[in-house]
């Protein structure tokens, strides 16, 4: 529903990223990370808030109360909160590393613990170049197989992008 309601009023593809994370404080959550120009923000809110049955809260968290960095809009029960990307810049990789926090900095091989190289976010300690260790820290686990299903999702036409700039095609990426 909301990849309809984002392509009709945003035109062009719906693309996004998903991941589900459980915590022992939160239960089961969902991150999902998606394009959404500046002036959609409040329609957005209010159809989150018609399709969730949960009212917009029109007065702004405070930190205390669990605002996050960039977050523009909350329910007024907590159960849903939107946020903005504050470093655009970065071009969505600290983004992808926040819905990928479950994913832990070491891993086994061959019985030794070693740093997990796949995990291109980490501190120094496990060979990343962050020097905090913001990234390490145990988050919350990552739901899903272990095949990785159910786990997280990537829209398809993203997915199609992603393989043609790892294989050097970059003719079938639309601008």
């Amino acid at each position: 529903m909301l990849r309809k309601w984002v392509g009709a009023r945003c035109g062009g593809g719906f693309l996004y990223l998903w991941v589900r994370e459980t915590t022992s404080e939160l239960s089961e959550h969902w991150h999902l990370a998606f394009h959404l120009p500046r002036g959609k923000r409040k329609a957005i809110a209010s159809y989150l808030s018609d399709l969730l049955g949960e009212p917009v809260d029109h007065t702004p968290r405070t930190k205390a109360q669990g605002r996050t960095e960039g977050e523009v809009a909350c329910s007024v029960w907590g159960s849903w909160h939107l946020a903005k990307d504050t470093h655009p810049e970065r071009s969505g990789f600290y983004l992808a590393a926040y819905l990928g926090k479950g994913e832990p900095s070491e891993r086994m091989f061959r019985g030794n613990m070693v740093p997990n190289t796949r995990k291109l976010v980490r501190g120094q300690a496990f060979g990343g170049r962050e020097r905090s260790g913001r990234y390490d820290a145990p988050q919350g686990q990552i739901r899903g197989t272990i095949a990785l299903k159910k786990r997280f999702d990537i829209a398809r036409p993203l997915k199609q992008a992603m393989k043609a700039r790892q294989s050097g095609d970059l003719s079938d990426m639309r601008g």
